[in-house]
């Protein structure tokens, strides 16, 4: 049947009473039910029925129709597949990171080593407010006699180390390598693929964030988000990177972090001995850069900037958008051409950043900066680094109430006043040029 006279009006409503009372207007424009009484009769039940169907629909079209773009979706699934699309990676949580002195005990005994190794993951314990917290290195460290078995400036890394084993099935293309932590740390994520279970042969792959360059034998793997605050990883196709096989066994190893809640620990007591020898542990610097998971906002603001800069370092915003993706410690950065500065220094790109709980980097984290940028920027460009300018601003509020409006004292509203301006200053001014 035509619609008629007054029709449905309130076709894009959600709101059930008004669908209801649109359904009864358009009825009660017919003159079948013209002297109807609806909330009197058993057709008040389909009205019900029929409103409630349609509020239904309305609210799931709706809800579809937002989820389907990055800048209206609200479930952080949606808005991490949409990031995909974008070739961009939430970040995740990231370990906190000190830099100490180990020393090994080995200048006693008998006969003097030549050299101590240090195995990966060697853990060092932290305890803080009766929370415990688990420190190991990254990489095997080989302490030498004729350096007095003595490293420096040896980076250790929060979380627990967790091994996790996936056997590929006969289909190893549809497999699914979900980490199962929601608080992995993704730049600590290691991959190791053996031919079968019964294979000794154990082939490290690495991590790659692009095809180019890619052959069908080019062993990597690629880390993208995943529901729930995980991750999962993907391999090649047999044509850009190697394909995983039937009945491989995949083992995953990677931290899972305590994220911001270990920074500032300075204090750190080795959990076994290397070789049978004590260690001795000195602290340069204190925990720092943990950080929490990327936000819902967050992706949604930086995985368009980074998609545009196509993995390569070439404007000034590109230093600044990889700076933010490759190091999630930094608070602030920015990036600016040599020829702007005094001297001018062409061909040159300065970088300047400032980590979280902090104003200045350690050497290292600079060294890896550098080293990132100029491994993405064109061989015309060499990036220099430079520590920021501060400008400290002091501020005297006066505020003014009405005590009889209120039951707080003044203390309170001071308290108030004093954690509103602290937050504004973080939110707002902890920028450069802000």
């Amino acid at each position: 049947m035509a619609l008629s006279n007054k029709a449905l009006q309130s076709v894009n409503s959600l709101d059930f009473d008004t669908i209801k009372r649109d359904f009864i207007a358009y009825l009660t424009s017919q003159d079948t039910f013209k002297d109807y009484n609806f909330e009197g009769s058993n057709l008040r039940v389909l009205i019900d029925l029929l409103s409630y169907n349609t509020h239904l629909q309305a609210q799931y079209l709706h809800m579809v129709g937002g989820e389907m773009f990055l800048d209206t979706a609200q479930l952080r699934e949606s808005v991490v597949s949409h990031a995909k699309e974008l070739n961009y990676t939430p970040r995740s949580k990231s370990s906190a990171v000190s830099y100490v002195t180990l020393r090994v005990n080995a200048n006693t005994g008998p006969a003097l080593p030549e050299t101590v190794v240090i195995p990966r993951y060697f853990p060092l314990r932290a305890i803080v407010d009766g929370t415990q917290y688990t420190f190991t290195t990254n990489d095997v460290l080989i302490a030498r006699r004729s350096n007095n078995y003595r490293l420096v400036d040896v980076p250790i890394y929060e979380g627990n180390v967790i091994h996790e084993f996936f056997e590929a099935s006969a289909n190893p293309r549809n497999d699914r390598v979900l980490i199962s932590s929601p608080n992995v740390d993704t730049s600590s994520i290691r991959v190791n693929v053996r031919e079968s279970s019964s294979s000794s042969a154990n082939v490290e792959w690495t991590a790659a964030t692009s095809l180019l360059g890619l052959t069908p034998d080019s062993p990597v793997f690629f880390v993208q988000g995943a529901e729930d605050f995980r991750y999962e990883i993907t391999f090649g196709n047999g044509i850009t990177g190697k394909a995983i096989k039937p009945s491989n066994v995949i083992r995953v190893t990677y931290r899972d972090t305590a994220g911001p809640a270990a920074n500032d620990i300075r204090s750190f007591q080795p959990l076994q001995l290397v070789e049978g020898y004590n260690v001795t542990v000195e602290t340069a610097t204190a925990a720092q850069f943990g950080q929490d998971r990327e936000s819902i906002e967050d992706i949604r603001f930086y995985a368009p900037k980074f998609f545009t800069t196509q993995d390569r370092a070439v404007t000034q915003n590109d230093f600044v958008v990889l700076l933010r993706s490759k190091f999630p410690g930094l608070e602030a950065g920015t990036a600016y051409g040599g020829e702007t500065i005094t001297p001018p220094a062409y061909g040159k790109v300065v970088i300047s950043a400032k980590p979280f709980g902090g104003t200045v980097l350690p050497q290292a984290n600079k060294r890896a900066i550098l080293e990132f940028l100029k491994s993405r920027a064109s061989l015309a460009i060499d990036p220099i680094f430079s520590d920021p300018d501060f400008m400290y601003v002091g501020g005297t509020s006066n505020i003014r109430y009405n005590a009889n409006r209120t039951a707080q004292s003044a203390a309170d509203i001071q308290s108030a006043v004093v954690n509103s301006v602290d937050q504004f200053c973080a939110s707002n001014f902890n920028q450069v040029n802000s």
